[in-house]
C-alpha cells in the first residue's frame, strides 16, 4: 500500500523557471501523464502530498499548508474553481478533481523508465518526457470528436434501462456527457464531469447520441 488515505484534493504544478515545459494528462486513450520537467500533478490527502512528475511519484508527510508546498517559481493550480458569480453556488469541479477524489494510490511501479500508479478502480502511467518535446502532439486527431473518457466507471452507479453500461464523454466544447453503451441515450451535456455523472445516476437520458463521432 503506497498511501492508504483517500485523495482529498488534487492540483497541477507549473513552473515558471523552466524553460519548454510541457504536460498533458491523457485520459482519452487510457489514463496517462505526459510530463516534462516543470509540471508535476499533486493529490492531497488528510496527512500526505503526493506528488507525480518526471522522477516518479513521492509521498510527504503535510506538514504545512498547500501554498508552501510549492517548489521555487511554481503554482500549484486546484482541480476545481470556486464560482466566480455566487461564491455560495458549489464550486467547479475538473475532471481531474472527479477522476482522483476519493481513491487511494495503491502501488507504484516502474515499466521500462515509465511509471505505472494503481488505484483502487483505475491505472494510470507516467511518462516522463525531455523539456521542449511535442507531448501536445498526442491531442485528438479529429478537432470535432467526442473523447471517452476513462477512470470515473466508479461512479456511474446503475446501468440503463435497456441494460445498457454508462460512458462518460467530453465534445470539443469541453462539456460532458454520459451516454448508454447500448441504446446510445444519452444525458444533455453538463460543464461539469459531475453533473454529467448525476444526471445518468438520476436516469436523465434525454438526447439520441447515436450518430456523434468518437475518436
Amino acid at each position: 500500500m503506497f498511501c492508504d488515505e483517500p485523495v482529498l484534493r488534487g492540483y497541477m504544478g507549473e513552473n515558471e523557471y523552466v524553460p519548454q515545459a510541457n504536460a498533458y494528462f491523457d485520459y482519452y486513450h487510457g489514463i496517462t501523464f505526459h510530463v516534462a520537467d516543470g509540471y508535476r500533478i499533486v493529490l492531497e490527502t488528510e496527512h500526505f502530498y503526493i506528488s507525480l512528475g518526471v522522477d516518479g511519484v513521492t509521498l510527504d508527510e503535510k506538514t504545512v499548508p498547500v501554498k508552501s508546498y510549492e517548489r521555487p517559481g511554481e503554482w500549484l493550480l486546484p482541480f476545481w474553481q470556486k464560482n466566480g458569480v455566487d461564491p455560495e453556488e458549489p464550486p467547479w469541479l475538473g475532471v481531474e478533481h472527479t477522476l482522483f477524489c476519493g481513491e487511494r494510490l495503491l502501488e507504484v511501479a516502474e515499466d521500462g523508465g515509465d511509471f505505472v500508479l494503481t488505484f483502487d478502480d483505475f491505472t494510470m502511467r507516467i511518462v516522463p518526457h525531455e523539456s521542449g518535446d511535442d507531448i501536445y502532439s498526442f491531442h485528438c486527431a479529429n478537432h470535432w470528436s467526442a473523447l471517452h473518457i476513462y477512470g470515473c466507471e466508479r461512479l456511474l452507479k446503475k446501468p440503463c434501462a435497456c441494460g445498457g453500461i454508462g460512458e462518460l464523454f467530453v465534445d470539443f466544447k469541453d462539456d460532458y456527457f454520459v451516454r448508454c453503451s447500448k441504446c446510445k441515450r444519452a444525458t444533455w451535456v453538463q460543464m461539469d464531469a459531475q453533473d454529467a455523472i448525476d444526471e445518468w445516476n438520476g436516469g436523465n437520458l434525454e438526447w439520441d447520441a447515436s450518430d456523434i463521432t468518437i475518436e
